[in-house]
């Protein structure tokens, strides 16, 4: 395809995500086999766990696990819900969907929500259950006002995009990185569905193309030309380039996660406990998402070194009070100072007790006419 020649735009840093929504084979097959490998390129998948590998339409475990190594970044987008703000359970949507690619060693630091629907309490729900970032679907556009997000956006978990409902043209993908550039730059994130083609993918084309938010081959490949020379003859803008979402938010990370801790399902209180205390830790992150949280039982500060919290653990304050000291770490490399949490034991108002035996058995209240041994022993 011929490459469309634009002005020439004034040089400003300019980020642009492509990211691919629902897991479709194509996005695979031909957005990563037949445009962004051959490129060098990288993009962002974000996925429904739920539909993963369960027909020949959605990309399979080991293809997500291809695509990571070649560098691309994989996010959630809920179990398999198609409205967040209506579902009955959102929680278990989100939460269960990132813990599923976790299981598969995968490290989801962004959402996206399913139609691009979301409000306050959804997007809470996002956050506690361990991403950092959200993407709506829509406010960006090729014909402005607003080309691009501001990094740091606004807010994190509500992050603007490019999501035309229906065919993504390479005009209008230009269009908008040169919009960004000419405007101060920022970072365009473009929503993409299927991906089609009628010479490589014959017999899905016409299911292809009525799809929503769908991207001709040709157009991406041209795309990706066109970004591969920025500020050349031809191509993009002076200073715009590809980006993960997962690098693009790491770039603008500069805060620490924060983790609270809960004793017995509740708030840690000072009063003494008695025996076994159930030790809870919930982390959150605003940007790049937890990474890993730490702990520590023996007065000592948490390192990367220390235990890993995987889930409630118990301590044993029957006998004395335990300092449980905890932070996290999120995906830019931020640390949270450390946490410290003293569970106290019970105060001890009993004396001790001891014994005695005499050549090792109680003592007699008869004389003894040799050496004696004594014993004692005290609790």
């Amino acid at each position: 395809m011929q490459l469309m020649a634009l002005p020439s735009v004034a040089a400003a840093q300019s980020r642009v995500s492509l990211t691919f929504d629902g897991g479709s084979v194509s996005q695979y097959n031909l957005g990563y086999l037949q445009g962004l490998q051959p490129h060098g390129g990288t993009a962002t998948f974000f996925v429904n766990s739920g539909t993963v590998a369960t027909s020949g339409n959605f990309m399979t475990w080991a293809q997500l696990g291809n695509l990571v190594a070649g560098g691309n970044d994989i996010g959630g987008k809920s179990v398999n819900a198609t409205n967040l703000t209506t579902d009955p359970n959102p929680t278990a949507q989100v939460c269960n969907d990132r813990a599923a690619l976790l299981q598969r060693g995968l490290t989801p630091v962004g959402f996206a929500y399913p139609g691009g629907a979301s409000n306050a309490t959804v997007q809470g729900i996002v956050k506690s259950c361990g991403y950092g970032n959200a993407r709506t679907a829509g406010s960006l556009s090729p014909t402005g006002p607003t080309y691009a997000e501001t990094l740091p956006p606004p807010n994190w978990f509500a992050t603007r995009a490019y999501a035309p409902g229906a065919r993504i043209l390479l005009a209008n993908m230009q269009a908008l990185v040169n919009g960004a550039a000419t405007h101060g730059g920022g970072w365009s994130q473009i929503v993409i569905g299927k991906v089609c083609s009628q010479s490589l993918d014959p017999n899905n084309y016409s299911t292809c193309t009525a799809s929503s938010g769908w991207i001709e081959l040709a157009d991406l490949n041209a795309f990706l030309d066109w970004m591969s020379i920025a500020g050349q003859s031809g191509g993009a803008p002076t200073g715009a380039a590809l980006s993960t979402v997962r690098a693009a938010v790491a770039s603008a990370d500069a805060g620490a996660p924060t983790t609270t801790i809960t004793c017995n399902g509740a708030a840690c209180q000072s009063t003494p406990y008695t025996g076994v205390v159930s030790v809870t830790l919930a982390a959150t992150d605003t940007g790049s998402g937890v990474s890993s949280t730490h702990y520590t039982v023996d007065g000592s500060d948490p390192t990367l070194a220390s235990p890993t919290y995987v889930g409630t653990f118990n301590v044993n304050n029957s006998s004395a009070s335990t300092t449980v000291k905890f932070r996290s770490w999120d995906y830019a490399g931020n640390v949270e100072a450390t946490n410290t949490q003293v569970i106290l034991a019970p105060a001890d108002n009993t004396p001790p007790t001891t014994t005695i035996t005499c050549n090792g058995s109680a003592c007699s209240t008869s004389p003894y006419v040799e050496t004696v041994t004594a014993t004692l022993s005290a609790t």
